[in-house]
Formats: structure tokens, C-alpha cells, sequence
């Protein structure tokens, strides 16, 4: 916003003339008087003036830290929104690869144990076989859910110091991944004695 100085040194005259009304005294006065008189008046002026630039460029300052308070402000927001907002996505995919993982446990024990049921009762190693892999099955499901449940309650902490790593890695979906392992290895074991 421009300031007005024309309009500011128009008033600041406009009130010396007021002023010199009140007291009685004349706007002309003679020659030898005038000099000394403007001598003053340039010096009441410049004070006025210069008390007037100063609480202008006080004002200014003033508006500039609290602009950039405002703007660290903003800054400090969005990136605590940023941190979150990547926490949460990795959050996410996590969550979206424990799930695959319970689907393939779930899945898998339903097969192991209509495979188990179909074996000849002379085919005891490979019934052994598909149990383990049943076991292991369910152990990558529970695992599978603990991890999810340890993940969704990281996420709802909202803890913006978090790292990703702190947010995704559980020991239950670790188990998960290795007990779906162990459990496709036993049931293609299986497969193979029976």
C-alpha cells in the first residue's frame, strides 16, 4: 500500500496554519521575523516529519516479522503435513502387503487341508508334510494380523518423528512372509511324496 506523503505534508502544513490561528498570530509576518520564524518551522517540520517516517518504517517492520512468523508458521505446518502424509502412505502399502499375505494364508490352508484330505492313508510322510505346512500357514496368518494391527496403531499415534521404517517393520510380518515360505516349500513336499 503506497504511502500518501504528499497528503501527509499537506496536513502536517494545513495544522501549523490552524495552530498559529488559535494563538492570535498572523499567517504573513514582517521580513526580519520570517527567517528566524522559518528557521523554527522547518525544524518543528522536520521533527514532525521525521517521527512520522519513523513510526511508518516501525509499523513497516513490524508487519514484515509478523509476515514472516506467519510464513515459518505455514512452513513448519506443511511439512509436518508432508511427513505425515508419506508416513501414512507407506502405512498403507504395508498394510496392503499384510493383507496379501493373509489372503495367501488363508487360501493356502483351505488347499493344504483338502490336499491332506485327499492323500491314500499309506502316505503318512506326506501327510506329516502337508500339517506342517498347515501349521506354518497359520502361524504366517497370525503373524499377518499382528502386523497389520501393529501398523494400523502406528498410524493412529500420528507421530510425525516416526520413520518409515519404524511405521512398517514388525516382527509379525517377517513371520509372515517366512512361514508363507516354509509353508509352500512343505506342501509342494507333500505334493511330491504323495
Amino acid at each position: 500500500m503506497p504511502v500518501p506523503w504528499l497528503r501527509i505534508l499537506d496536513g502536517v502544513l494545513g495544522a501549523t496554519d490552524v495552530v498559529r490561528l488559535v494563538r492570535g498570530r498572523p499567517a504573513t509576518e514582517n521580513e526580519e521575523t520570517r527567517p528566524m520564524r522559518a528557521e523554527g518551522l522547518e525544524s518543528k517540520l522536520t521533527g514532525v516529519m521525521m517521527a512520522a517516517l519513523k513510526e511508518v518504517f516501525d509499523r513497516d517492520s513490524e508487519r514484515l516479522d509478523l509476515e514472516r512468523q506467519q510464513a515459518d508458521e505455514a512452513r513448519r505446518r506443511a511439512e509436518r503435513a508432508l511427513r505425515l502424509e508419506v508416513l501414512r502412505q507407506a502405512g498403507e502399502r504395508e498394510i496392503g502387503r499384510l493383507r496379501v499375505l493373509t489372503i495367501v494364508a488363508i487360501v493356502g490352508l483351505a488347499g493344504t487341508v483338502m490336499l491332506a484330505a485327499r492323500l491314500p492313508e499309506h502316505a503318512p510322510l506326506a501327510r506329516s508334510m502337508f500339517g506342517l505346512a498347515a501349521v506354518a500357514l497359520v502361524m504366517a496368518l497370525a503373524g499377518s494380523l499382528s502386523a497389520q494391527a501393529r501398523v494400523s496403531r502406528s498410524l493412529g499415534y500420528g507421530d510425525e518423528r516416526a520413520t518409515v521404517e519404524e511405521v512398517t517393520a514388525s516382527l509379525g510380518g517377517v513371520i509372515a512372509l517366512w512361514s508363507s515360505v516354509v509353508a509352500i516349500a512343505c506342501a509342494l513336499v507333500g505334493v511330491l511324496l504323495g
